[in-house]
């Protein structure tokens, strides 16, 4: 398992860091141009990661979950009814037993879910850190969300008896 799969919250990340305010401001289709062409970029400078999944809502599409992409950066859109938030948990069970997962999300639901099936969990602003050659980035806002250690551990229990996962 020496393959890297880094999954990205899109509109998570756009929305939870300073990055992509300018864009915003300008349309959401830019801010969405601006993250892949950001991400694109990083993963032509590093090749941590064989593979980078953008994940995006698709809400307004009533067909099935797109996907586009170079094969080592893909963009995937969820389907009609499907939260991206949904998609990147399928994804991470999909793909944890084949690659070594990593998650970019700010949001506790999309952490909590890759943490049950053992992915690494990166913050938005990390992540936007690494891809513009910095150490770290500062948030956008704190929300005060991140748990200690013994509540997220008491939360993966619950959930892995939920999904009756061993």
């Amino acid at each position: 398992m020496s393959q890297r799969l880094l999954l990205i919250d899109g509109y998570n990340m756009m929305w939870r860091t300073k990055a992509f305010g300018k864009s915003l401001d300008a349309s959401l289709e830019e801010a969405r141009a601006e993250l892949v062409r950001r991400i694109k970029a990083y993963r032509s400078r590093k090749a941590l990661f064989s593979t980078i999944v953008i994940v995006f809502d698709g809400s307004s599409n009533r067909g099935g979950a797109k996907e586009c992409g170079d094969g080592r950066v893909r963009i995937r859109f969820s389907a009609y009814g499907e939260s991206a938030d949904d998609l990147i948990r399928a994804l991470v069970k999909r793909y944890a037993s084949r690659y070594r997962v990593t998650v970019a999300s700010d949001d506790n639901y999309v952490r909590n879910n890759a943490r049950v099936y053992g992915a690494g969990i990166v913050s938005c602003a990390d992540l936007v850190g690494l891809v513009n050659g910095f150490p770290k980035s500062e948030p956008a806002d704190d929300d005060g969300k991140d748990m200690d250690a013994a509540t997220a551990a008491d939360i993966n229990e619950s959930m892995k008896k939920i999904w009756r996962i061993t």
